[in-house]
């Protein structure tokens, strides 16, 4: 399927650049998963939310490949769910770095002083539920640098952060195991 899109480089380049690096990206995490199991989950999972605001978009592929390896789709969950959160703390971390800049306007806007509040009085359940959507709002990143840049406990960070995508991740992966069968038996009616 990607390589499809390969052979329109030329009429499309950054499409056919994309497909060629996420085909690569792909066939390595194949090989990767294959080796390692579960310590390639958690890892993949980490690589997939490091990036700030531009993340990496391997965070379903990172279960598929799990499942297609017939791994415990709890374990996936549990190992992608915790790599997530990992991969987060870049986020929260380059918030903490940047703290000086929301200073500056936290004493200007009323509405980062809520915020701020909104951490600190219900933060947890607010970044565990936020992190167990599948879909979100705005990126999750946004909520890790405003937790950094806000003194947020980082290990209250991390345990809701973790708990949140370990539960998204688990019933992503459930989901996939009982999904994959009933695809391949409608592509096997066609």
């Amino acid at each position: 399927m990607l390589r499809d899109i390969t052979k329109d480089k030329i009429k499309y380049p950054l499409c056919g650049f994309v497909g060629m690096a996420m085909e690569s990206f792909l066939t390595w995490s194949s090989d990767f998963v294959s080796q390692f199991g579960y310590l390639a989950i958690f890892v993949l999972g980490a690589i997939s939310t490091s990036g700030v605001i531009f993340s990496f978009p391997t965070s379903l592929p990172t279960i598929i490949l799990g499942i297609a390896f017939g791994l415990d789709p709890f374990l996936v969950g549990t190992f992608a769910g915790l790599g997530f959160a990992t991969g987060q703390l870049v986020g929260y971390f380059a918030g903490y770095g940047g703290s000086g800049i929301w200073e500056k306007y936290r004493k200007k806007f009323h509405m980062v002083k809520k915020i701020e509040g909104l951490l600190h009085r219900h933060g947890f359940v607010f970044i565990m539920f936020y992190s167990a959507l599948p879909v979100k709002p705005v990126t999750f990143d946004v909520v890790g640098l405003l937790s950094g840049a806000s003194r947020y406990n980082v290990r209250k960070f991390f345990a809701a952060t973790a708990i949140g995508y370990v539960i998204q991740a688990i019933l992503i992966a459930y989901a996939i195991k009982i999904g994959l069968p009933m695809l391949k038996g409608v592509a096997d009616l066609t």
